[in-house]
């Protein structure tokens, strides 16, 4: 729900700006800004993602691609915001509070009451300001920012429709051996990359990046034996882009039987072909067609519309948004009943999921996080992995 929690004089607040990228990214993004205000005893303003970005002179202009991908249906009810007080996260939706707050939030913000990028500010720099401007919470990946996103979590309505779709497709029972996640990334260019999955080529592999070296850095850690850091790399960068053989050699690594019975998976579908080749070997997912008709979704929609937003200025969301949006949201809700959980590489929903099954349930998946239990020496040799 999301609450009445509406703004007084003796509160202080933080906003923040949203990420370019789609649904994930910008959990990110929240989950930091969630982080930051606790941090600092202020209260976190949701706000819809602005139709805007700032060229190099300070104009402000009309980005509608930002607005887009950063749609997350939050003023809309599509999250779970009572979750987030409950777990003492204070949290107020931007129509709750007051203009004159309004007007100094975000990008208004006086510059000396913004937040640089990965800094944490004592609450007596940040005394003299109102609200506090957070410029790009994205940037923020350590444990210490995002661990509220274990508390960020979808509508009741969502996650017990996503529930009661796989109960019914796992022939009456949510007692799911294992959930995967199918994720692309096939955006890449496979003769200037070496893959067209952006995952396995030169950007963004595990063997040479950037976004690899936490793996090989805990890898080293973990073992001395060159035949056991290559497997355990290899093995974690096969389980983006997986098809069915390759998602099969991932879980016998961890041990696990992927043919042994139906599984639960979500998909991006950007390779029919892999993706039909999961579902021929027992993959159940959700369709559109088992959610679209819900009233929850329209009521979402006029939610949205009675706003009456200046579609220049905020991104107006057709109905078939928040179709899709729930459509990922019941995925990735699906994906935490997997008793093991096979996540893909250098996916940040991947990421997200993580969070929401708990840091007790990281060791049963191969992904989840995985650097640290490497480097604890956590995941057990001959007994977790082969």
């Amino acid at each position: 729900g999301g609450g009445m929690c509406r703004d007084s004089n003796d509160q202080n607040y933080l906003s923040f700006g949203w990420n370019n990228g789609r649904v994930n990214n910008n959990m990110w993004a929240w989950a930091a800004a969630m982080a930051m205000g606790k941090h600092l005893d202020r209260t976190v303003i949701l706000s819809p993602p602005i139709v805007k970005s700032m060229s190099m002179n300070g104009v402000h202009h009309g980005d509608p691609g930002h607005g887009r991908s950063a749609f997350l249906g939050i003023m809309e009810g599509m999250w779970d915001l009572d979750y987030l007080r409950e777990n003492g996260y204070s949290v107020v939706l931007e129509t709750q509070i007051s203009p004159e707050i309004r007007a100094v939030s975000r990008h208004n913000a006086p510059m000396d009451c913004h937040i640089g990028i990965n800094k944490w500010p004592d609450n007596s720099e940040m005394a003299d300001c109102k609200v506090v401007y957070m410029r790009d919470p994205f940037q923020y990946k350590s444990l210490k920012s995002q661990l509220p996103k274990q508390f960020i979590r979808p509508a009741k309505w969502i996650r017990d429709a996503a529930e009661k779709i796989i109960h019914k497709k796992m022939g009456g029972s949510l007692d799911i051996d294992i959930s995967v996640h199918q994720r692309h990334h096939n955006w890449g260019n496979k003769e200037k990359h070496g893959s067209k999955f952006l995952c396995r080529g030169t950007l963004k592999n595990i063997w040479t990046t950037n976004i690899g070296q936490p793996y090989r850095k805990a890898a080293k850690i973990w073992t001395q034996n060159d035949g056991e850091y290559n497997k355990m790399l290899a093995m974690t960068q096969l389980s983006c882009a997986a098809n069915y053989s390759e998602a099969v050699e991932v879980l016998r690594y961890w041990k696990h039987d992927l043919s042994a019975s139906p599984f639960f998976m979500a998909s991006d579908r950007e390779e029919k072909d892999r993706y039909k080749d999961m579902i021929k070997n027992g993959a159940v997912t959700i369709e559109e067609e088992d959610f679209k008709q819900m009233a929850e979704i329209d009521e979402a929609y006029k939610t949205h519309k009675r706003y009456h937003y200046d579609c220049k200025q905020i991104f107006c969301a057709p109905y078939k948004k928040f179709v899709q949006l729930t459509g990922v949201f019941m995925d990735m809700w699906g994906m935490t009943k997997g008793k093991f959980f096979m996540g893909g590489y250098y996916s940040t929903m991947s990421d997200t999921v993580c969070y929401w099954r708990g840091r007790k349930r990281m060791n049963d998946s191969n992904l989840c996080y995985l650097p640290e239990r490497l480097t604890k020496k956590w995941v057990r040799k001959g007994i977790d992995v082969e």
